[in-house]
Order: C-alpha cells, then structure tokens, then sequence
C-alpha cells in the first residue's frame, strides 16, 4: 500500500511505531531523520559472514523498501536514494531491476564481497567519494546511512504498522539453518526450538554477526529490535575463545606485538585517512598505560570496532579492539570527550588493494562449516511467551503504560518514550496477558 504524508505525519509514524536502526546500534530513526540530507543509502552489504538477513529481504520486500526509501528521502529533504548492496546478492539485484527503472531518483551501487563494506563511514566514501570527518557521522557530509530493515520498518509505520517482529538468521549448530520473522521478545531457546533445536551440548551463542556480536550462554534472553543473527558454537570455538578473553589478560599480552603493523595497514578508519594505528597503541600499552599521552588514548574514540585488527590482522592473536574499547570506557567515565574532529581527511592510496575478501575471513575465523545457506521461512511463529525489553535502543528505557494482569493486543503500545529524551516506543509482539512488568514487559499468550 502507498501513502501520501507530509514530513511531519511521516516523523510522527515513525515515532509511534518504535522504529529504530536495524543494523545493531538501534538509534532511533525519528532523531536521525530529523537531519536534512542530499543524498540516503540504503546500507544492503550485510558484510558480516554467514547472515542472510538483509539480502533476501532485500528480494522478498523489493516495493516496500523502495516505498520506505522514498519516504526517508521525503521526510530528510534527500534528492537522490541509493541502494548499497554487494554484487553477490543477485536475486536481489534481479529484483530491483525491475522497479528502479520506475523510480529516476534512486539507483543502485553494487559492491565487492569484502569485509566490513558495511560500516557507515566506509559504506559513503564506497558510494559517493565523501570522507566523513573524524568525529562525526556521514550527515556532515549531506548523507544520511540506513539499514535495509530500517527503511522497510518506515514502510510498515506509514502504514500504521509498529515494529513488532525481527528478521534474523538462525545458523551454526543447529539442525535447520533458517532466516525468520520472529516477534520482539522471543526467547532465545525458543527460537532455536523452531530451527529444530541445537546439535551440542554446552552451545554458546553469538548475538550479531562473528565479528562484532556479543556471547550469551542464558538461552532466557528475548529477541530485541536489533538482533540480526544467532549463531550457535561450540564452546571450545575460535571465536567463542577469543571473546572471553579477560582484560587483564589482554593488557599483559599486548606487550607480544612484533610492531609488523598489518592491523593498522587493514584498519577501515586509517584506509580512510584517520590518525587510528592499532599497532602503535599496542605499543604503548606494552610499555605501560601510565606512559601513554592523552593525545595517544585519544585514538580510541575513532575506531570502529569491526575486529579486523583482533580476528583477522594480527599473527599472534593480539586484541587492538578490545585494548581501544577499554581506552574508550575509562576516557568517557572520566568526562574526557573526543578531540579528533580533522576534516581533511585524504584516504590512503592503496585502500582497496587492502580490502579484505569475506570468504578469506569466513576461514580465518573457522566458520566454514557454518557458511551454509539459511533460507527465509515465511511460517508464522508465535511463541507463547515474551520478555519485552523496555530498552531495545540508544537512549533511555520507555515507561511502561501496561501492568500486571492486564491484557493487551499485538500491536498495542506497552511503552512510551520519557518526556523530552530520546527513545523509542515499544509494543505487544503476540495477543495475551501482561504478568509482569520490570526492566521489561513479560507477556504469555
């Protein structure tokens, strides 16, 4: 269905229904869309290896996403829309073919299989030659970046739809690999049920993607709005390894740097001109924190975070990410804020020489077995109990307007965001009775 609204009825849908980013961060997409831009792209490269999320999405929910793209780029003021999507992802390429030549203002840019093509700030320079500053975020170059899921959720809002299912993949050691809507809340366990259960014993799941995604072993924890992928691994597993790794630890070894510097010669931001060397803080954490120049800490606040330089770069295993997001935690517990803001940013020569393929880092992180396809599952699932979260987003919980024994409809708004902060709304994923009400909203049909 397509709709007419004006740009404040379109931010309003957007706020009633909760929307926030679908790529992980989970910004809510009202205060992002509050900026004017020239130029919105659809972020579609789903660069971390083995979801499949976005790009059969993409082919499955073609119209509705360029009806959501078109509704961003009414509501930012943005006179051109551009899909970003790696040239692997043919179906859906094949797709969007047969629509854009309908749509004169929106185009699409196909790109490599590399890793992370998918970062905001590598994704612009990759489509449109603009390096954001150091500091900022691709509005300062007249660019706003949103999720395939994103755009399509702006969809369904302007359709009075609110956001109440995730789209996410279900691989790893499972008996059925699969990409499902399920509704905010599931239980991790029951959604691993659906997927035939898990082949282990002792699993730990990864929230996210294998780079960038977090470790649980509680399979109590509900789905949220910005889950894309759970993957489940044996314990003894590379990935799982490295990211129970302790500080301490981390900290003690970093004084085993050879100083060869190819975490820095693959690292995104420094590709992009940044002043961020991994191997240089890895240094001088080897000599000793209390040696280190504000200036020299200071890096922490550029890097992005990808891992490249923890899981793929480094001979011997050494952490950067992790020493940088210890960096990062004591200078922002300490009111220290980012002083790197250069605009003059000239990316590196050999920046694309550098890219790293995403089927060198599927082996170098041991999941070969597991780049399996995970095909979408339209059955609808509707489990008989959700945790609701009340923060699923950047900024603070919403208040609940729901309480013990009440009984409430699936799309019924359970939480409201705080006056005059920023959040997000929240809603019944199923029909049922409200029995508990804390940090979340606990439902059984």
């Amino acid at each position: 269905m397509k709709v007419q609204l004006s740009r404040g009825d379109i931010l309003k849908s957007i706020i009633n229904a909760g929307v926030v980013g679908g790529g992980g961060a989970g910004f809510p997409t009202h205060i992002k869309y509050k900026g004017h831009a020239e130029i919105i792209i659809v972020n579609g490269a789903e660069c971390e290896p083995l979801l499949r999320v976005d790009q059969q999405f993409m082919s499955l929910k073609t119209e509705e996403i360029i009806e959501g793209l078109k509704m961003a780029m009414s509501v930012t003021g943005a006179t051109k829309g551009i899909i970003a999507l790696k040239g692997k992802y043919k179906d859906a390429i094949k797709a969007f073919e047969t629509i854009l030549p309908r749509e004169p203002s929106i185009s699409m840019h196909i790109m490599g299989n590399y890793y992370p093509a998918g970062d905001e700030q590598t994704l612009v320079y990759e489509v449109t030659g603009k390096v954001v500053p150091e500091g900022g975020i691709p509005l300062a170059v007249g660019v706003i970046v949103s999720n395939v899921v994103t755009v399509y959720n702006v969809f369904r809002a302007c359709n009075g739809k609110p956001v109440i299912l995730r789209p996410l993949t279900v691989t790893g050691e499972v008996e059925k690999p699969l990409t499902l809507n399920v509704p905010v809340g599931t239980l991790i366990k029951d959604v691993l049920a659906f997927a035939g259960g898990v082949k282990i014993e002792n699993p730990v799941i990864i929230r996210g993607g294998p780079m960038m995604g977090s470790i649980t072993t509680d399979m109590d924890q509900p789905v949220t709005k910005t889950d894309s992928g759970l993957i489940v691994l044996p314990s003894t597993h590379y990935l799982v390894k490295n990211r129970r790794l302790d500080m301490k630890r981390i900290l003690k070894h970093s004084m085993m740097c050879e100083q060869c510097s190819y975490c820095t010669m693959l690292c995104p931001r420094y590709m992009l001109g940044h002043n961020l060397q991994p191997h240089m803080i890895m240094r001088i954490v080897g000599y000793g924190l209390e040696n280190a120049s504000l200036e020299d800490l200071c890096q922490a606040f550029l890097c992005c975070q990808c891992g490249l330089c923890s899981l793929f770069s480094c001979p011997v295993d050494l952490q950067p990410r992790e020493v940088y997001g210890g960096i990062l935690k004591e200078l922002k517990e300490k009111g220290i804020s980012n002083p790197h803001k250069r605009k003059d940013l000239v990316p590196r020569p050999f920046m694309k020489l550098h890219r790293i393929s995403a089927y060198g880092l599927v082996t170098r992180l041991e999941v070969s077995e597991y780049d399996v396809k995970a095909p979408w599952n339209d059955m609808e699932f509707t489990p008989s109990r959700v945790v609701i979260p009340l923060l699923q987003h950047i900024g603070c919980p919403s208040i609940p307007v729901v309480k013990t024994g009440d009984t409430v409809k699936r799309g019924q708004l359970i939480g409201v965001i705080p006056e005059g902060s920023n959040g997000a709304s929240i809603h019944a994923s199923i029909s049922g009775r409200v029995v508990e009400v804390s940090s979340s909203v606990v439902i059984e049909r």
